[in-house]
C-alpha cells in the first residue's frame, strides 16, 4: 500500500531491537510445519532469510511510528471522562443482581417420558432430604448435573435478568434471600434453587465506572486518528513515489 510506504519512509530513524525481529520471524516460522516448507515459501515469494529480516525492520517501525502518532492523540481527559459519565447515565445503570445456588438434574425438550418421570422423582426425593436439614450445597457437590457449578455446591454466582434463561430467572425473582425452592421445571431440567444474596439496581458513581470510560473515550479517539493518519499518509505516499 502507498500509506505503508509512507510510513515507513517517515518511520526510517525508529529503533528496531534483534530481540522484536527475532520474535516477529519466529511467528512467521511456526505457520509453516517445518523449516524446509518455510524456506520453499519464502523463495517462492522472492524473499531471503535476510531480506525478509529488513522487511520486518521496515514494518515493525512503521508500526511503532504509527503507534506513537495515535497515542500522543488518544489520552482522555478528566473533564471528557465526567462530560461523558454526566451526558449518559442510562449507560451506567447497574441491574439487580442475584446470587443463587442450584442442584439441577438435566431434561430437555427432546428427554424421553419415563426419564422424565424419573428424574422427577430422583428431584423430589433431594427436596425431601433438603426439608429435612440436609445442605443444598452438600448435595449438589454429589448429586447435580451441572457439571461446571457442582464443585462449588452449585454456586451460580452473582447474575442479572440477561444471564439466565427467562424460565428460571422467573423464579429467581419471586424468592428471598435464604430461601429454598421447591422442585421447579424449567426447558433445561429440574433445579431446587437457593438464593443466597440479592444487590438491588442502582445507578454506578463516576469513580467505579472511569476506568472504562476512559477505555471507550481513547479507543474511540484512536479510531479517529487511525483514520485522520491514513488520509495524510496516503497524501505523503505523493511524495515519498512520486508518480
Amino acid at each position: 500500500m502507498l500509506s505503508d510506504s509512507a510510513a515507513q519512509y517517515l518511520a526510517a530513524d525508529e529503533k528496531i531491537s534483534k530481540v522484536e525481529v527475532d520474535s516477529e520471524l519466529k511467528l512467521l516460522r511456526e505457520q509453516f510445519r517445518d523449516e524446509k516448507t518455510f524456506r520453499a515459501a519464502l523463495r517462492a515469494s522472492g524473499f531471503s532469510v535476510r531480506s525478509l529480516r529488513w522487511n520486518i525492520v521496515d514494518n515493525l517501525r512503521a508500526r511503532e511510528w504509527i503507534e506513537q502518532q495515535m497515542i500522543s492523540q488518544s489520552d482522555a481527559t478528566e473533564d471528557e471522562c465526567r462530560d461523558f459519565y454526566d451526558t449518559r447515565p442510562q449507560n451506567f445503570r447497574q441491574r439487580a443482581r442475584f446470587r443463587a445456588s442450584h442442584l439441577f438434574l438435566a431434561a430437555p425438550p427432546e428427554t424421553p417420558a419415563e426419564v422424565v418421570e424419573s428424574k422427577q422423582k430422583v428431584i423430589e426425593a433431594l427436596a425431601d432430604r433438603i426439608k429435612h436439614g440436609e445442605k443444598l450445597g452438600e448435595l449438589a457437590a454429589v448429586a447435580s448435573e451441572d457439571e461446571a457449578t457442582k464443585t462449588r455446591g452449585g454456586d451460580l454466582g452473582f447474575f442479572s435478568e440477561s444471564r439466565m434463561p427467562p424460565d428460571f430467572f422467573s423464579a429467581v425473582v419471586k424468592m428471598h434471600v435464604g430461601e429454598i425452592s421447591q422442585p421447579i421445571r424449567t426447558r433445561l431440567g429440574f433445579h431446587i434453587i437457593e438464593l443466597t444474596d440479592f444487590k438491588p439496581a442502582r445507578q454506578m458513581t463516576f469513580e467505579e465506572v472511569q476506568p472504562e470510560i476512559r477505555l471507550a473515550i481513547e479507543n474511540e479517539k484512536r479510531r479517529a486518528a487511525l483514520q485522520s493518519l491514513t488520509a495524510d499518509l496516503l497524501r505523503r505516499a505523493k511524495i515519498v513515489h512520486p508518480l
